[in-house]
């Protein structure tokens, strides 16, 4: 197998990854979580502050009977706190940047 050179990789003509770049790779990857898992939802108004919050969309703050349970750090591999974040787990997700 040979090696891409470092030039090669750059710019949209060459596939080897599925991002678009580091810069958007987050916000992509948390986008495909919600598209594709309807009972999460993201909270309103975050990103512009450089918050990603993933919530499930059956929570309520209203909800007292039982603890709220949130995770969350950077986003190195995906990220991946937002992947447990369902009934019987997280209640949210924070998810940093890469």
């Amino acid at each position: 197998t040979s090696r891409m050179a470092a030039s090669e990789a750059d710019g949209p003509r060459n596939a080897p990854c599925f991002t678009d770049g580091a810069t958007t790779h987050v916000d992509d990857a948390i986008d495909g979580m919600l598209f594709c898992n309807p009972q999460l939802v993201e909270l309103e108004g975050r990103r512009e502050h450089g918050m990603r919050v993933i919530v499930r969309g059956d929570w309520s703050r209203d909800t007292t009977d039982h603890v709220a349970i949130v995770s969350g750090g950077g986003s190195g591999h995906e990220p991946a706190h937002a992947g447990y974040v369902g009934a019987g787990m997280l209640t949210a997700a924070v998810c940093g940047d890469v």
